[in-house]
């Protein structure tokens, strides 16, 4: 019985070491796989250096012996959170000097102060940036106003929600001769390309939660100078089409006009 089970035994080992064999033959005539590759860095990061030498101890043992030759350099993309500052606007003021020919005193009568510069929406605390990163994050990044309040709040920022939630309000007015350019140039283009898609709106006024209602986009241009604009419906017919287009762009229903839609 002991022999049977040597047996056995051997001729497992055997089968191993032939299938083990096998396997590093196949593995040796089958091209090497190229290992991937990391994506370098874009160029236009800033670079920042952050040295590291040696100690003490071992410049002291090298001596004379070792002179230095460069880096040995690595690279990690690393993040600053943005930082925010206060734009503080000082207008210059001039006085008009009156000399008091008898007493020899200098006077001063009325004052002129520099005229106000341009903002983007007056009497607001938040700068044209603020105002940009909010609606980015919003409109792009998906950030909600409450959570942007939750961001503002932790940098001590005394801005509420409501009042952000009225910038996009403010802006839209403050917008419209940009907005009546894009569609100028819109109007210019031989092509328009016209989708809607289903939004459902909370506590709209005179709707129920559960009605359904569509938000338009237009894109116009060749590529590379292309204009996007969106446009809020309740309905998804061509009144409410005309009703966006006709007024600003004033080629609805002309059969001059050509669109396109995907």
């Amino acid at each position: 019985m002991s022999e049977l089970q040597e047996r056995f035994e051997k001729e497992q080992q055997q089968k191993r070491a032939q299938r083990a064999k096998n396997n590093k033959a196949r593995a040796a005539a089958q091209p090497p796989e190229d290992r991937p590759k990391r994506s370098p860095l874009p160029e236009h990061f800033r670079r920042v250096h952050f040295d590291v030498d040696v100690s003490a101890e071992d410049k002291q043992a090298m001596g004379d012996e070792r002179s230095f030759v460069g880096w040995e350099t690595s690279e990690k993309l690393a993040c600053q959170e943005r930082e925010y500052f206060v734009r503080q606007i000082r207008r210059a003021k001039y006085v008009k000097n009156q000399t008091d020919q008898t007493a020899g005193a200098i006077n001063t009568q009325g004052i002129k102060v520099a005229p106000p510069s341009p903002v983007m929406l007056p009497n607001a605390i938040a700068d044209a940036s603020l105002l940009a990163k909010i609606l980015t994050g919003k409109f792009v990044d998906a950030l909600s106003f409450n959570r942007e309040c939750k961001v503002l709040r932790r940098e001590g920022v005394p801005i509420g929600y409501s009042t952000i939630c009225g910038y996009p309000v403010r802006l839209n007015e403050r917008l419209e001769p940009l907005k009546r350019l894009f569609y100028d140039y819109a109007a210019e283009q031989p092509l328009w390309h016209l989708d809607e898609t289903t939004l459902q709106v909370l506590q709209e006024f005179g709707r129920e939660p559960r009605q359904k209602s569509y938000l338009w986009a237009l894109r116009a241009g060749p590529p590379g100078a292309q204009v996007v604009m969106f446009h809020y419906n309740e309905r998804r017919n061509y009144e409410a089409l005309s009703a966006w287009l006709n007024e600003p762009l004033g080629c609805m229903g002309k059969k001059s006009s050509r669109r396109g839609r995907n």
